[in-house]
Parts: C-alpha cells; sequence; structure tokens
C-alpha cells in the first residue's frame, strides 16, 4: 500500500511563516491602500505602513535565510 501522507515532506515552520509574513503584508497593505484611496484621498501614511510591513518581511526573511544556511552547512560538512 502506498501512503500518500507519509510520502510527502512536511514544509517547516519557518517556511509557512515566511509565506505567511509575505501575505498578511501585502493583504495589509492592499487593504490599507483602497481604504486610504476611497475614504480621504491621501496617501500620505502609505509609506510608513509599507516601510514597517515590508520591514518586517525583511527580517523574517534574513531569519529564514540564516537559518537554511546554518542547516545546510550541518547537512553538507
Amino acid at each position: 500500500m502506498n501512503n500518500t501522507r507519509a510520502s510527502k515532506k512536511k514544509m517547516s515552520t519557518s517556511k509557512i511563516g515566511l509565506y505567511l509574513t509575505i501575505v498578511i503584508s501585502v493583504m495589509l497593505s492592499v487593504i490599507f491602500i483602497l481604504l486610504k484611496v476611497y475614504t480621504d484621498k491621501d496617501l500620505s501614511d502609505l509609506a510608513n505602513i509599507c516601510e514597517a510591513s515590508f520591514g518586517v518581511v525583511g527580517a523574517y526573511s534574513a531569519f529564514y535565510l540564516w537559518k537554511s544556511k546554518t542547516e545546510n552547512r550541518f547537512k553538507y560538512s
């Protein structure tokens, strides 16, 4: 019997977190843009919101890349 559940590789928690932070940041930025365009038409706060949300994505991406590099170093040494 071929068990498909056992043959699937489980995605690591840090990779799921990376995807979630990217998706949440993009969604929040789009929602903020739409709300500001339809209500105030003033996008002066947009730079701060995008900088903060994508700053979090950048920090998490750096963590994920550092973690992957360390894991690969131990795997191949």
